[in-house]
């Protein structure tokens, strides 16, 4: 196997405080610095947002947008496909059109279909976001795909078709978490080595703090979780749970930040209920309803004692890095629910894992983090290697040497 020196990468391009754009970014970056030789092309959308920085050796082209239909799309990046001869394709499918999955779907049929014509080997990677068209609801019975609407379900058996679909329509699948591996794998019938789990990683390079000093519940303990405010976060879960924890231990100051919906600073009818729960002594506790730009997560990982992230089993699969950006700064704990989107994160040097739904272990979760003696950043920089950018770059370079068709001689 010879590895490949010419690249496509198709991969919308959502706002700019989209998580997974930053991710892409920073392994893209890693892997032109490990193989500068690769010449890598991005066949992304048009968008009216300021350029970000593009990594060096990779070349992007704007060709088409969210509006477009799907044969329209698939067009404009098959044209690119054209253009090299490509020896390797990998498609990042977050969403081709932004607010309608069924064309999204229609477009990446069409652009795998018309890649797998031109010879060319197509990796897949399906991440989990917002208005994905094929978006992982995970529980602890099954896992199930979304379409199109908030609260929509596709049936079980659709569902397992278009997943099926979807992953043999390319030479190769990549999930970003064991459990939606481990589910795909259960709900169907994928042949075995045409699936396989790479993490989505840190968004942000690691870093290390000095080890804080050993304390109790310190007065007020400071307790963040970041993430938007739905309810599949456990936002009233940890609300109760800092009351009794008030009740008990003096008080807890409790900070939420995050929108209501992407983009949208409206407030939602869970937020203004919240809101209300929020303002009833004892414990003080503040909803900010506001994105948090990435440049201010380092200001936030210093004023915080405790994360938390109390999500629930009946929401989207979130395969954000954003509970691993946390973890990286070593000194700070983190407390989980055992949801199965957090598993991957459970053995983590400085966490504590809660029941789901329980605020009462919540509580005592937070209790026990809030008294830990420092955290092992060592350790944990350790457990977070596979994790990084380099790391990431790397499995994928492997992932496109396995896949590349051989280059025609010149």
């Amino acid at each position: 196997m010879t590895p490949p020196k010419k690249l496509l990468i198709i991969a919308p391009y959502p706002p700019s405080h989209d998580t997974n754009s930053l991710l892409v970014e920073s392994w893209l970056a890693a892997m032109t610095a490990a193989r500068p030789d690769l010449q890598t092309v991005v066949a992304a959308n048009r968008t009216t947002e300021a350029e970000r920085s593009i990594p060096p050796g990779a070349v992007v082209h704007r060709v088409w947008t969210f509006g477009d239909r799907a044969g329209v799309i698939a067009a404009n990046v098959l044209r690119e496909a054209d253009r090299e001869e490509f020896e390797v394709a990998h498609v990042h499918f977050n969403y081709f059109t932004y607010g309608n999955p069924l064309r999204s779907l229609k477009a990446f049929l069409l652009i795998a279909a018309g890649l797998r014509a031109r010879g060319i080997p197509v990796l897949l990677t399906l991440h989990s976001v917002i208005d994905s068209p094929l978006q992982y609801i995970v529980t602890r019975r099954s896992i199930e795909l979304r379409l199109p609407g908030w609260m929509e379900f596709v049936p079980r058996r659709l569902s397992r078709a278009i997943a099926r679909i979807v992953v043999l329509s390319v030479s190769k699948a990549i999930v970003t978490s064991s459990v939606a591996l481990a589910s795909l794998r259960t709900i169907s019938t994928i042949p075995e080595g045409r699936l396989s789990c790479i993490p989505v990683g840190l968004a942000v390079p690691l870093g290390t703090s000095p080890p804080r000093p050993p304390r109790g519940l310190r007065q007020p303990c400071q307790v963040t979780l970041l993430g938007r405010i739905v309810p599949y976060k456990g936002v009233d879960d940890l609300i109760v749970a800092s009351r009794l924890l008030a009740s008990t231990d003096g008080h807890i100051s409790l900070r939420v930040i995050g929108p209501c919906e992407m983009g949208d600073a409206t407030p939602t009818p869970y937020f203004l209920r919240l809101w209300r729960l929020a303002q009833t002594p004892p414990s003080p506790i503040r909803l900010e309803n506001r994105m948090v730009p990435l440049e201010q997560l380092h200001d936030l990982v210093e004023e915080t004692d405790v994360f938390v992230f109390p999500f629930r089993d009946d929401g989207i699969f979130s395969a954000s890095g954003s509970v691993l950006d946390f973890a990286a700064r070593a000194s700070v704990p983190i407390v989980l629910t055992d949801a199965p989107r957090l598993r991957d994160y459970a053995g983590m040097e400085g966490t504590i894992v809660a029941r789901e739904r329980d605020p009462s272990s919540l509580a005592e979760a937070i209790r026990q983090a809030s008294r830990r003696r420092g955290i092992d950043g060592d350790r944990r920089q350790e457990e977070l290697n596979p994790y990084t950018a380099a790391s990431i770059a790397g499995r994928y370079l492997g992932e496109y040497k396995s896949l590349a068709r051989p280059a025609r001689a010149s």
